[in-house]
């Protein structure tokens, strides 16, 4: 409920109509930025656990697939 409240309060002290569009793109702008911490580092861990158990010619495109994509 102390969310709610913060973000009642922001509203009143911002003041301006645009408070509902600022908010959805600050919630917006960390929802992408979290994913991304979390596909970096989840994704590239589990691709390189793949190349463990892979034929060789796959292993050596997955590593350029991931340098090219990292």
């Amino acid at each position: 409920m102390e969310s709610l409240h913060m973000i009642t309060q922001a509203r009143l002290d911002f003041g301006n109509v645009i408070f509902r569009e600022v908010f959805i793109l600050a919630c917006w702008s960390i929802w992408c930025h979290r994913n991304n911490i979390i596909f970096e580092r989840v994704f590239e861990k589990e691709m390189k656990l793949v190349t463990l158990r892979v034929n060789p010619v796959f292993r050596d495109k997955i590593n350029a697939f991931l340098s090219n994509l990292l």
